[in-house]
């Protein structure tokens, strides 16, 4: 009668053994997390943000006041070098009424953008009868940068008298593209 109960005691032992890890093994399974962060730049978290405006004061006699017009736009981010383009796209700031002889319906300016430590610069009179856009040169930020981007218009007097028109227009665009 002993043997038969000290089988079912090592029995019980070796159960005792197994639940408390004993014998336990472990199982791994890694997950590898990875993340692809694609070139950009952005003002203010978009790629297209809301245009800036401003007039060129021009008095009831035609002189343009040549004054530099400077803007300053925060919260520019490129997470890489990034090349810098200021462009006139439309040559000038012109009127579609077309001049008679001895008059001018386009006010030239020259114009420049600068982000980190590229700046790019743009005069509309190196081409006179520009009739799209002009592209100033191509500047490319030395790596990642985030901070403002400075914009500065400085329109010129024409040599010509100016005629009167109420759409006299141009947009300075200014391009971040990421190298």
């Amino acid at each position: 009668m002993t043997k038969k109960v000290i089988a079912p005691a090592a029995v019980a032992a070796l159960s005792l053994a197994a639940a408390t890890g004993a014998f336990a093994q472990a199982a791994t399974q890694d997950l590898n997390i990875t993340a692809s962060v694609p070139k950009f730049c952005a003002v203010n978290g978009s790629a297209t943000p809301t245009a800036l405006t401003t007039t060129i004061p021009v008095s009831a006699t035609g002189v343009v006041t040549t004054t530099a017009q400077n803007f300053t736009v925060n919260n520019v981010t490129c997470n890489t070098a990034a090349d810098v383009v200021a462009t006139s796209t439309g040559g000038g700031v012109k009127s579609s009424t077309a001049a008679p002889s001895g008059f001018t319906n386009v006010i030239n300016y020259t114009g420049s953008a600068t982000f980190g430590t590229a700046t790019s610069t743009i005069n509309t009179a190196t081409v006179p009868a520009a009739a799209g856009a002009e592209a100033g040169n191509t500047a490319a930020t030395a790596g990642a940068t985030s901070g403002n981007l400075t914009i500065s218009v400085a329109p010129t007097q024409p040599a010509s008298p100016l005629i009167s028109a109420t759409d006299y227009s141009d947009t300075l665009r200014v391009t971040l593209t990421p190298q």
